[in-house]
């Protein structure tokens, strides 16, 4: 069942991301989720959290998601990123 959550959320989120952002590990114990990473903002450290409340079989989420902080290598490899978003949707509310 473990597997099976990860694989929800973490397939939910890819969905949702922009190309070249951190990623965002998914731990699940029983029915317990860890979120781990680095988000752009408020509003994508929200969505992500929920993303993961909705999944079937989550209970609670233990949130350690940090807002900015980025990827160093990212930026440098891709200057033209935009670091203040992560989730496409979530800065525009549609969430």
């Amino acid at each position: 069942m473990d597997s099976q959550i990860t694989q929800a959320i973490e397939g939910a989120i890819q969905a949702r991301m922009r190309p070249h952002t951190p990623p965002i590990n998914v731990a699940v114990q029983g029915t317990t989720v860890t979120l781990t990473g680095h988000v752009a903002n408020q509003a994508t450290k929200d969505a992500i959290i929920q993303l993961a409340r909705d999944t079937d079989g989550v209970i609670d989420v233990v949130d350690n998601l940090v807002i900015g902080g980025g990827h160093p290598f990212l930026d440098w490899l891709f200057p033209w990123r935009d670091p203040n978003q992560d989730l496409e949707q979530a800065d525009r509310g549609e969430w």
